[in-house]
């Protein structure tokens, strides 16, 4: 007679089947978790990145708008010129890129004046002549080395060593809608993105004209606003009493 084989006790193939199944389900479960921590790990990224970017961009105007008026009190006291402007959504801040000194005294009528360290007067840009007294907003339409042509006659008389000339910058920034882009621009060169996704941006004045005040939202966010508000040193001192 034959004898049986040993009986080895092991897993049925129900018994088998239950394992893979409960296997095969901690592994979905366990792909769909780690899928779901990633899409919030993103998202948490994205929001981090926006929020400094918003931040970055701020800290830019903050820059511009701490120069507001910088080498151009005695104009801005005259009500030539404001430092910082602000209409139709786009924000206008002005300083003095470069003073120069008359070479010989400037009469009214005259289309043209002399000025000493007239470098980087180029024309097209704008300049401030003025003495304690008075001054006047001009163009300059052409220039060659001291000689500066200008696109309208002066209007006052100015004597050498009692009046200065003043280079003006002036900064620009808009909300480009289209491209929902908040933009800056350096005199009439091409402007320069600052941040990009944006859906609002606002600027301007308030207290009497001593803190300036900017404000953006991102299309990733439009609830939640990105603030600033800054004391322009130079225009504060211009307006102390």
């Amino acid at each position: 007679m034959k004898a049986r084989p040993p009986v080895i006790d092991g897993f049925s193939l129900i018994e088998s089947l239950l394992a893979l199944t409960f296997f095969l389900l901690i592994i979905l479960t366990s792909i769909e978790f780690f899928g779901s921590a990633r899409t919030i790990f993103f998202k948490l990224q994205d929001a981090q990145l926006d929020r400094e970017s918003a931040l970055a961009a701020l800290e830019k105007l903050k820059g511009d708008l701490l120069r507001a008026g910088e080498g151009l009190l005695p104009p801005i006291r005259l009500g030539l010129i404001g430092g910082i402007e602000a209409e139709n959504g786009i924000l206008v801040i002005k300083n003095g890129a470069k003073a120069g000194i008359l070479s010989e005294d400037a009469r009214a009528g005259r289309t043209a004046i002399e000025v000493e360290n007239a470098e980087d007067f180029d024309p097209g840009r704008s300049i401030y002549l003025f003495d304690k007294n008075k001054g006047e907003s001009l163009v300059i339409a052409a220039a060659d080395g001291h000689d500066l042509t200008l696109t309208s006659p002066l209007a006052f008389d100015y004597i050498k060593g009692e009046s200065s000339v003043a280079l003006v910058q002036t900064i620009s920034y808009y909300l480009d809608m289209e491209r929902s882009t908040l933009r800056r621009r350096v005199n009439s060169g091409i402007s320069q993105p600052v941040i990009e996704g944006v859906q609002a941006f606002s600027a301007g004045l308030t207290g009497g004209g001593r803190l300036a005040v900017a404000g953006l939202r991102l299309r990733s966010k439009p609830e939640t606003p990105y603030e600033m508000a800054v004391v322009p040193k130079n225009l504060a001192l211009m307006k102390e009493p």
